[in-house]
């Protein structure tokens, strides 16, 4: 069975005024999910499912399914705020998603196989996605290790702004844990600090949302959301996010997290100005013969 590959592209993108994931940023308008969908394809992803909002389905069925559905197969989740466990019901007034815990959690009925996660408006690179499509296939269905594909923090920065990373322990190649830190940017004396005056190695393990998983995620991902809700329902920001559940699993010695490092340069946009240094970064690829231009 081949592994499957879930992408997470709900999001409306705030900060970024407009659908990263729906940007293009290739020459000819390539999205970056568009490269993420090669990369897979060529490590031997089966099947892609999108998790998106409703409204994104005709664009996506145009820009994607249309087109890539000869390389995989292409199916869809819609997220809801309204989509919750039994016994829970949606509170008047909240508006803000759930968090990429949640995510996940929508998509249950529609896994069938191991299965990787990441961002929609993320580019990870070929390596990344062979790391991903290589464990998976070597997984039971409910094996109980899962996959964190980790990134050199130095080829994670913003030349625009700093930015927030989680900041992956490890102990003989095993995630200990993830430690969010804020504010991370590069000094004029080329330093890498975060907004604590903490200093990093530039090679520093950090997460990037880049997970492999058994279908033994979605057991905890049921049993993490309904303890999330009964303690937070009520709370207009509080969000559910993925490495709150597997840093539980680790620490309650229900699984193993098994680090593997990328070489891969981590291409992302947070805010507008982001835009140009991606696309310079990309085209790069493109001349060093990476990727075709354009794919179809």
């Amino acid at each position: 069975m081949k592994p499957e590959l879930l992408i997470l592209a709900a999001g409306l993108g705030s900060r970024y005024q407009g659908l990263k994931q729906l940007d293009g940023f290739g020459p000819n308008g390539e999205t970056l999910m568009e490269y993420s969908l090669y990369d897979a394809w060529k490590a031997g992803f089966g099947r892609v499912v999108f998790v998106i909002q409703e409204s994104f389905v005709e664009t996506f069925t145009k820009k994607i399914q249309k087109p890539y559905s000869k390389w995989m197969e292409i199916d869809y989740v819609f997220q809801t705020l309204e989509d919750l466990p039994e016994g829970f019901i949606l509170p008047a007034g909240r508006t803000k998603p759930w968090g990429t815990a949640h995510a996940v959690w929508v998509a249950r009925n529609h896994l069938r196989a191991p299965f990787a996660v990441i961002n929609s408006d993320d580019f990870y690179g070929s390596h990344s996605l062979a790391l991903l499509a290589d464990f998976l296939k070597k997984q039971a269905l409910d094996g109980t290790d899962f996959l964190l594909v980790a990134y050199r923090l130095k080829q994670t920065l913003s030349e625009e702004s700093s930015v927030n990373r989680g900041i992956v322990q490890t102990d003989g190649g095993h995630l200990l844990e993830i430690e969010e830190r804020i504010g991370i940017h590069q000094t004029p004396e080329g330093l890498i600090q975060d907004d604590q005056d903490q200093t990093f190695s530039p090679d520093t393990a950090v997460s990037m949302n880049c997970w492999g998983f058994s279908l033994k995620i979605l057991e905890m991902l049921d049993q993490g959301l309904n303890g999330f809700l009964h303690h937070h329902l009520a709370e207009p920001r509080a969000e559910f996010f993925l490495p709150q559940v597997v840093d539980q699993g680790v620490k309650e010695n229900r699984i193993q997290v098994e680090v593997g490092q990328s070489p891969d340069r981590w291409i992302g946009v947070t805010h507008r100005a982001d835009k140009e240094q991606a696309q310079k970064a990309i085209l790069q690829l493109i001349e060093l013969g990476q990727y075709p231009s354009p794919f179809i």
